[in-house]
Parts: C-alpha cells; sequence; structure tokens
C-alpha cells in the first residue's frame, strides 16, 4: 500500500514534524531496537563523510525514523546534531532516563525549554559556520526561529541526506524486514478462514492488527485499510462500517512494524454470491473465482505486477518497472484507471526511497526493497489492487510476501 506520498494515513508517519523552537514530549511511547554498534558507527560515519564533501561543520536530524537510523531511538519531539567531532542527541526531559539507555553513540541532553539557546552554544563552541538541517522535518516557523537564535550561522536546508543512506538495507535490515512481512503474510492467512458475510469492515481491520501484535509487531506500519463493494473504488479508502455482503469485492491492504521495520502487502478478495442461507463465508481462494468485470479486472492487474516483478534487478530503473505495469494495464483499455505509482521503498519508513514512478530516475541496487502495486479503479463500480514487497538481489530479485495471491 502507499500509492501516493503525502495521503497515506500511517502510524508511523513523519509528518508529524519535530519544531525545533517549541518541542513537547510526544504523546506516544518512543521505538528503540538494538542493532548491531558495528553498523550505528558506521552509519555515522558515512554521514559524516556526506557532511564533508557538501562542506558542512554540522547537520541537524529531526525526522523520527532518520534519528531512528543513527541512534536507534525514534521519538517525534526530538533532534539530533552531527559535527565532525561530535554526536548529541536533545531529549524532552520525560524521554531522558529512557533514551540515554537506548541512544548509541550520541552524547543524550535532556531539556525542557530554550533548546535553540543551547544548541546555539554548542554551534559556537565548535565553530560551526555551515549547518544543515533536513528541509522537510522543519517547518516555516521553527526555520524562522532558527534564523534568530543562529544569526552568525549560515543555514543549508536539505532534502533525502539520511534517507539516501537508507536506501540500501544491510543484511540485518532485510532480515527484520523479511520478518515484518512473514508477521503481515500469515495475518491475511489467518483473517481469509474467518471472513463472512456480515461482517464489518472495521471489525475485520481490528482481528488483522491485533493478530499482528500478538505475532511480536509493535504496530500496524499505516491505518489498516479494508475496503468492499464500491468502497474499492478509493485507493485509500478509510477503514467504515460498511457491513460486507455475497458477491462483494473485498480489498485489503495492510502492514506492520517489526522491530522498528516496515512492511505493506494488499490483496483483493471475491465472497460468493450466496444461494442458500447455509453457505457462508469467502469463496475459495483462487482467481478464476472472480466474477463477471471483477475476473477481467483482476487478470489484468495480476499480469501488470507480474511484468513489473520480472523487470526488477540491480541496474534498471524505477521508471522501467512503472512502465512494464502501465503498459499491460493500458492494453487492456484500463489505463485511465491506474492512477497512482507502481511502487514505493519500504523500510523505517513505509513510504521511502525508491519511488517506482513514470519519471523516476533512481537506478535499483542490491539491498533496496520496493513494493509492486499495480491497481485499476472504476468510480461507480470498484477497484482492485495487488501489492507485494520486492528485494533487489545480486541478479535478480526477491518477492518478500510470496504466497498465493487470493
Amino acid at each position: 500500500m502507499g500509492v501516493a506520498r503525502s495521503t497515506k494515513p500511517r502510524s508511523n508517519s513523519a509528518s508529524a514534524r519535530a519544531k525545533p523552537g517549541g518541542i513537547k514530549a510526544p504523546a506516544t511511547i518512543p521505538s528503540s531496537f538494538r542493532m548491531a554498534k558495528r553498523e550505528m558507527v558506521e552509519r555515522l560515519e558515512r554521514l559524516r563523510e556526506i557532511l564533508k564533501q557538501k562542506k558542512l561543520g554540522g547537520f541537524l536530524i529531526t525526522v523520527p525514523s532518520n534519528l531512528f537510523y543513527v541512534s536507534g531511538f525514534r521519538t517525534e519531539g526530538s533532534l539530533a546534531l552531527v559535527t565532525g567531532r561530535k554526536a548529541r542527541m536533545f531529549l524532552p526531559q520525560l524521554l531522558y532516563e529512557q533514551g540515554k539507555k537506548i541512544v548509541r553513540n550520541f552524547e543524550v541532553i535532556g531539556f525542557r525549554d530554550r533548546l535553540l539557546q543551547k544548541l546555539g552554544k554548542f554551534l559556537t563552541d565548535e565553530k560551526i559556520r555551515r549547518l544543515g538541517f533536513e528541509a522537510g522535518g522543519v517547518s516555516i516557523k521553527s526555520y524562522k526561529e532558527m534564523e534568530k537564535a543562529f544569526r552568525r550561522i549560515r543555514l543549508v536546508p536539505l532534502d533525502g541526506l539520511v534517507e539516501g543512506l537508507r536506501i540500501i538495507k544491510t543484511e540485518e535490515e532485510v532480515n527484520l524486514i523479511r520478518k515484518s512481512a512473514q508477521v503481515c503474510v500469515a495475518a491475511f492467512r489467518f483473517i481469509k478462514k474467518r471472513i463472512k458475510i456480515g461482517m464489518k469492515e472495521r471489525i475485520i481491520a481490528c482481528q488483522l492488527e491485533y493478530f499482528m501484535k500478538k505475532r511480536g509487531a509493535e504496530k500496524p506500519s499505516f491505518e489498516i485499510i479494508v475496503a468492499s463493494g464500491e468502497n474499492t473504488a478509493y485507493p485509500h479508502y478509510r477503514t467504515g462500517e460498511r457491513r460486507i455482503g455475497s458477491g462483494d469485492c473485498l480489498l485489503i491492504d495492510m502492514g506492520c512494524v517489526y522491530k522498528g521495520y516496515c512492511s505493506d502487502l494488499t490483496r483483493p478478495l471475491f465472497l460468493n454470491i450466496i444461494t442458500d442461507n447455509k453457505r457462508e463465508g469467502l469463496s475459495g481462494a483462487l482467481p478464476f473465482e472472480f466474477k463477471g468485470k471483477y475476473k477481467k479486472i483482476y487478470q489484468v492487474v495480476r499480469e501488470a505486477q507480474r511484468a513489473a516483478i520480472e523487470k526488477i534487478r540491480p541496474g534498471i530503473r524505477c521508471s522501467s518497472i512503472d512502465s512494464a505495469a502501465r503498459k499491460v494495464i493500458e492494453r487492456a483499455g484500463l489505463g485511465d484507471y491506474f492512477i497512482h505509482r507502481t511502487g514505493h521503498g519500504v523500510g523505517l519508513d513505509v513510504h521511502e526511497l525508491p519511488w517506482v514512478e513514470e519519471n523516476s530516475k533512481q537506478v535499483l541496487r542490491s539491498g533496496m526493497v520496493l513494493t509492486v502495486e499495480p491497481g485499476v479503479y472504476i468510480p461507480g463500480f470498484g477497484g482492485m489492487r495487488i501489492e507485494d514487497m520486492v528485494l533487489v538481489t545480486k541478479k535478480a530479485n526477491e518477492v518478500l510476501t510470496e504466497e498465493r495471491k487470493i
């Protein structure tokens, strides 16, 4: 899932950005995971190399997933300052005791207020003249506050600095993503056996979330989508109170966070047309049991996904993957109903680099993890999307959510 960058409802969102000028303690419990110490050190070293190349004396990290990547501690309302010699993490006092036990390779500093003044002292002591910061993680208000507090320092907005490091996953990261995907697939298999005619969409979503948490997930990686009937025409439908009925197409889009790493999976299902009161539940899980127009759409979307996945290997542009899926759907006369990009990267965020879209110049490299999720959405009728997570291997690819599609 996650076909549009900014509209996806997700629980680990980086959209609730930290505000350096007046940070409040987060309302949620921060995430942490003990990544190998050597790997954390290497991440900081790679970041410092980039700072050196860009002639920056320091860099402010405010995006929660990026804080987690360099320190092992994810929390909103905090920030990190990385310079050539030092790495400091500033946590609200309410998180200080917890953070100093978890954060690696950083000096942990607690604060209640006047954060920018504290930061300014460190910047002055280290004679920082050019300070980079995450453009997407700082509001205009906070930027103006930093300009006022750091009058003698040139502020340099940067996009995707840490995200660019995150795009290639290490073996340990791949293993965590694989586990996250396995929990997600197990949850889908679980719910397939329990869906009944008359169940509410919301109840199905609740059962999925409960199952994933029992299996070790911290939380869903976004608000689970369970759409039925005509609601399947909305790619980012908000799960509601509609009861599923016989002859409905059902679309389940789900994911979970396991030790900080996300998964993302979408599957369509078709419910039996009930002619007697004894036959309640799902039809057998075979693609030919889709009926009529649903059957055609399913076959087209599945073929589009296959064509795209076959393209995935090191050296291929993301735009080629998008094109492969889009051509199949266009040949079937449904091109106008494929209204989003073909996929996106998955890792610490459920939406991250690389973007699998028409104009992307990103070239695939071994270690990238992305989704492939073509879809067709016909207003007033319904829609269908099939989504899998794919790891780019040294020579080809590996589907991490492999199983029968329905």
